[in-house]
């Protein structure tokens, strides 16, 4: 029986504080805190919003639902609560996100997803502390396509986990998403200092069980020594453990592995890091045969990344090798390649570009599942008052698997209209998404 009640205190938390943040008038600002809202309605086409898979699985025979173009209105609203203090800051980010499709075909494909994102930290004289948390219920098409833009290129709010399968079925189903990440870190020097990391990810899914798309948790512990070389350079060594458990396949994985971090700023516009480790991981699954399985793989990781932050532009480009948790019902390595780009052509015009390339197979390949997933978006930006724009964006989605899995593609317009409202900070404080520190 699959466990319905693991995340419902999270996701009915979700749905309060989005209906509360709706509530709230744009740009309103009280005491030490602000609230700035970020809304965008629109409508949207794609030629193929299922990518050619069934949808119906009491009948495997059937042929895959049939290209068309599907319409749909969007609403997209957040709302960032920002406490920002001299020795401790509070993000809090309600977001919600709502369509409805103009073919009553298409109606299992409309969205209700809601998100409770937040970031709280606090310093003391030595020591500080912080907390991340990210509380989600999607639908099936919200988890299973990734996006390719990055919610905040800047890291106040950051993107969750993917644990994406692919598997585009049965999709008036939701998942339910709680992760927790509390840190410390605790000076010992003027240049050195120790940090202490936890995470624990729970992922659930409304309805009956599918084969491949599975609940699971996923709880890390990190032990860090940092050091600042000089004012523009930092090194840092982690230690790491991990546990994944997944219902379906009946996978347990014991993690442990060392990793190396290096960071430095090379100029005013630019900054550089590299990340890269070794990790070995122990697993016992039952296949399909019943039989259970009991072995050991030993895989590096690898991040590179660069950053550029100037007044016209936000440039982010990431080279990555991750061993990630995943709906598979296992641990994946993720080859992935993401680009992400704006540019302020003039004081009006804004346009800019995102780009994500991922290649998932599962952990030393016991069930030859592997897929690539390419998606680029690109969108103009005219504004013709301070807080309100137009929109207008195009997208391509290429989806592959090995295997008996269908393959698909599409391709999406959208256009619509955006409000962003004016933050106090804008100046010098809190990013905005659409504008460079």
């Amino acid at each position: 029986m699959r466990t319905k009640r693991r995340c419902s205190r999270g996701a009915r938390g979700a749905r309060y504080a989005c209906l509360i943040a709706a509530a709230l008038p744009f740009g309103v600002a009280w005491g030490d805190w602000e609230a700035v809202s970020d809304v965008e309605m629109g409508v949207e086409g794609n030629d193929n919003p299922r990518l050619g898979q069934r949808s119906d699985l009491q009948d495997p025979d059937a042929p895959p639902d049939e290209d068309h173009t599907a319409v749909r209105m969007f609403t997209d609203a957040r709302v960032q609560l920002a406490n920002v203090g001299p020795r401790g800051n509070v993000y809090l980010q309600p977001r919600a996100r709502l369509d409805t499709y103009a073919d009553e075909a298409d109606d299992d494909l409309q969205r209700d997803d809601l998100y409770l994102d937040s970031n709280a930290s606090y310093d003391w004289t030595r020591t500080s502390a912080g907390l991340r948390a990210n509380l989600a219920r999607e639908s099936i098409l919200s988890t299973e396509l990734l996006e390719a833009e990055i919610l905040d290129p800047d890291g106040v709010i950051v993107d969750p986990i993917d644990t994406e399968s692919g598997r585009l079925v049965l999709l008036d189903e939701h998942r339910n998403r709680v992760l927790i990440a509390p840190y410390a870190d605790f000076t010992v020097s003027e240049r050195s200092d120790v940090t202490l990391e936890a995470s624990h990810l729970d992922i659930s899914y409304t309805g009956p069980e599918v084969s491949g798309r599975t609940d699971f948790t996923d709880t890390r512990l990190a032990l860090g020594v940092a050091r600042s070389i000089d004012d523009r350079t930092r090194a840092e060594a982690r230690l790491i453990a991990s546990n994944y458990e997944a219902d379906l396949t009946q996978n347990e994985t014991d993690t442990v592995g060392v990793e190396g971090t290096f960071r430095r700023t090379l100029n005013e516009a630019w900054s550089f890091f590299l990340s890269t480790g070794l990790q070995r991981s122990e697993f016992r699954f039952v296949d399909a045969d019943g039989e259970l399985v009991d072995n050991a793989s030993t895989d590096y990781t690898l991040n590179i990344g660069f950053r550029k932050r100037t007044v016209q532009s936000t440039l982010n480009l990431d080279i990555q090798r991750l061993l990630t948790p995943n709906a598979v019902g296992f641990l994946t390595e993720r080859n992935q390649l993401r680009v992400f780009y704006r540019h302020r052509m003039t004081e009006r015009l804004t346009g800019g570009f995102a780009f994500r390339y991922t290649d998932t197979g599962v952990l030393d390949d016991p069930t030859g599942f592997e897929r690539d997933y390419t998606r680029l978006d690109l969108d103009l930006e005219w504004a013709f008052t301070p807080t309100w724009s137009l929109n207008v964006g195009l997208g391509a989605i290429d989806q592959k698997f090995t295997g008996d899995r269908e393959d698909g593609s599409a391709t999406l317009f959208s256009m619509g209209v955006v409000y962003r409202g004016l933050s106090r900070q804008d100046a010098g404080g809190l990013p905005r998404r659409d504008a460079a520190p």
